[in-house]
């Protein structure tokens, strides 16, 4: 994935068809690194997919967690996500398992 934080873009691909529509962005965690000494959790937030079914997966920013993210110097000059189980299901309904931040 990337984090584009000119244009306030947040990028990810799957393995798998998830259902864009079902995303939950409270459980996207940004960190400085695997072992964090600084994290921020986006907040819990609605955006428009292109289509309901994809790969891929474009998250534009609210400007407040934007402006929070760009504040931890640490989180903005080299992020690393973390999501916890439930923030995405794939195409049936299953949640992706967390990504820790030992992976």
């Amino acid at each position: 994935g990337t984090l584009d934080l000119n244009l306030g873009l947040l990028s990810l691909t799957f393995d798998e068809i998830i259902i864009t529509t079902m995303v939950t962005t409270q459980y996207f965690t940004l960190q400085n690194s695997r072992t964090p000494k600084d994290t921020y959790n986006l907040s819990n937030f609605h955006f428009v997919p292109p289509s309901n079914l994809s790969f891929m997966l474009n998250i534009s920013l609210p400007s407040a967690d934007l402006n929070a993210i760009k504040s931890i110097k640490s989180i903005s000059s080299s992020p690393y996500l973390i999501i916890s189980g439930g923030a995405v299901d794939n195409l049936f309904n299953f949640g992706i398992a967390t990504i820790p931040s030992s992976n």
